[in-house]
């Protein structure tokens, strides 16, 4: 796809990865930058190994960077480098109840090894929630049937990467952080609250 130039490519990993080192993707673009000589850059990979403290991302965005052989003189990046959206099973937290159940029971789960091809019907049915689980979660809740175009997909993807302040507010818990904050306001100079403030915001939006 890379040498025919695509400029929107969606890899689905379904290598066996445990550990989450992404391997077949380092592979992959390694070898397309010593045979094409396209690098392609992603520069935040929040996808990780399963977890429930809503932090992770389905997918990564990446940019193929045809310009690096295609540019001509006065032209931009844009006009020559493509989308890459990389997606790899996980979970975060909100998957379906049953989803998270099976993982909890099967700690290998959604990694498990390809050579076993004698899935059982709760195992079958759990790789197909969650894959389109995250296909949805992506993707968004949607007030119209017709089918996305390929740059709506790339902006959804864009934006299930961004900071998900619905997941930290119920992370956080908001009558707690009041609570704290009331308190904290009583014992505290207004200068001293502020500054207290100040670093906690700076803390987790870093």
């Amino acid at each position: 796809m890379v040498l025919r130039r695509c400029r929107f490519i969606v890899v689905c990993d379904a290598t066996t990865d445990p550990n989450y080192s992404f391997e077949s993707l380092a592979m992959s673009i390694r070898q397309i930058r010593v045979d094409l000589g396209v690098p392609i850059d992603i520069s935040e990979m929040k996808v990780g190994v399963p977890s429930q403290n809503l932090k992770s991302k389905h997918c990564a965005v990446g940019r193929i960077r045809y310009s690096y052989v295609d540019k001509t003189k006065g032209g931009d990046d844009e006009d020559y480098d493509g989308v890459l959206i990389f997606i790899k099973p996980s979970l975060i937290g909100r998957e379906p109840r049953d989803v998270i159940n099976y993982w909890q029971g099967r700690a290998s789960f959604p990694q498990e090894a390809i050579t076993d091809q004698w899935f059982s019907e709760s195992q079958f049915e759990s790789y197909r929630a969650l894959g389109s689980y995250i296909i949805e979660a992506i993707c968004g809740t949607r007030d119209t049937n017709d089918p996305l175009t390929l740059a709506d997909f790339a902006q959804k993807a864009h934006e299930h990467n961004l900071l998900n302040f619905d997941a930290f507010r119920e992370q956080l818990g908001l009558l707690a952080l009041e609570h704290e904050f009331r308190g904290e306001i009583q014992r505290s100079p207004i200068n001293s609250y502020q500054e207290k403030v100040r670093e906690f915001m700076n803390r987790i939006l870093s």
